[in-house]
């Protein structure tokens, strides 16, 4: 689809490291993406939060752990 050719992506990550601290949201074209499985739409959220990391996809903002 060459999405990448014609759109800038990042993800964001705010909160903490610590696992239920953090939340991760995309930024597509300066237009905040943030979707969850309870609530579909729902709003970024990172207020009252710090931002931790912003960095360009494909790069994830920690490392995956398996």
């Amino acid at each position: 689809m060459n999405l990448m050719e014609n759109h800038t992506f990042y993800y964001v990550h705010v909160g903490t490291l610590k696992f239920r601290e953090r939340h991760f949201f995309a930024i597509i074209d300066n237009f905040l993406v943030d979707v969850g499985l309870k609530y579909p739409w729902k709003n970024a959220a990172f207020y009252n939060r710090t931002i931790l990391n912003i960095t360009p996809y494909p790069i994830l903002p920690i490392p995956r752990e398996y």
